[in-house]
């Protein structure tokens, strides 16, 4: 099943190589993307108490129009 979707994404005349060079760099970016977001939710994760409260007191000072 995997060959045969491969070869028709390959096209007639395609690259059935040139298809999985193709999709192992779309999963290895995709996977390097994720393990960023992940770095970068547990940045906000670790701070997000001490930044709430910077935020509530600097609110504090925020003028009502």
């Amino acid at each position: 099943a995997t060959i045969r979707v491969i070869t028709e994404l390959a096209g007639k005349n395609g690259n059935r190589s040139r298809v999985i060079e193709e999709a192992v760099s779309v999963l290895a970016t995709a996977r390097k993307r994720r393990e960023r977001d992940n770095r970068d939710r547990a940045i906000l994760d670790r701070y997000a108490a001490s930044m709430n409260k910077d935020v509530a007191d600097v609110l504090k000072y925020q003028v009502r129009l």
